[in-house]
């Protein structure tokens, strides 16, 4: 049987990520038959708008879900390359839309993460490791919707002379306790 629907997003991470909210949030989820796919990376999924007539005959029910990559010097809106994505895109009927939190554009799905699940990521590893370090919790301040949040992460474990985990078991840890939580973010819930 063929998909519902199909929801594209930029990398496997995404996927798994947006993949344990929608169960969380929709309880059918796996009956509703909708696939949240990867599209192959920050870049590779900007070839996309190549041929969306093609795109579309893959499934007629078809949704993009992209990084803004918004930078500090230019916070309000996405890359003009991705903009342009989004434009041509949905001029074919191909909706695209990209993370935000509380209206305003974010860098990546980590950005939606709220501080006190990745601070207490933080303190299971320490607590793990049976170091002791001060000052390696993340403070308020240092997030923004352009922070890097998985980087910032390793350097509070590093100035404390552990390992991070890798990138992918760091997001889906920081989602599963999100879950746990109930926190899921109101922009993952309207999606």
């Amino acid at each position: 049987m063929l998909a519902n629907g199909v929801i594209f997003v930029e990398g496997i991470i995404d996927v798994e990520v947006l993949t344990e909210f929608a169960r969380a949030i929709i309880p059918n989820w796996d009956e509703l038959n909708i696939v949240i796919m990867n599209g192959g990376g920050k870049d590779n999924i900007l070839h996309f708008s190549d041929y969306p007539n093609e795109l579309k005959k893959v499934n007629k029910n078809i949704a993009i879900i992209l990084d803004a990559d918004i930078k500090p010097e230019n916070p309000d809106k996405p890359e003009p390359k991705r903009m342009r994505f989004k434009n041509n895109m949905e001029k074919h009927g191909i909706p695209v839309y990209f993370w935000k939190r509380d209206n305003t554009y974010v860098r990546e799905l980590e950005n939606l993460f709220d501080l006190d699940s990745i601070n207490e990521i933080i303190e299971e590893s320490i607590r793990k490791s049976g170091k002791t370090c001060s000052n390696y919790l993340i403070k308020a301040e240092e997030l923004n919707p352009y922070t890097e949040v998985f980087e910032l992460y390793k350097k509070k474990l590093r100035e404390c002379g552990l390992e991070a985990m890798g990138k992918r078991k760091f997001s889906k840890r920081v989602a599963k306790r999100i879950i746990e939580k109930g926190t899921i973010p109101k922009e993952i819930k309207e999606i």
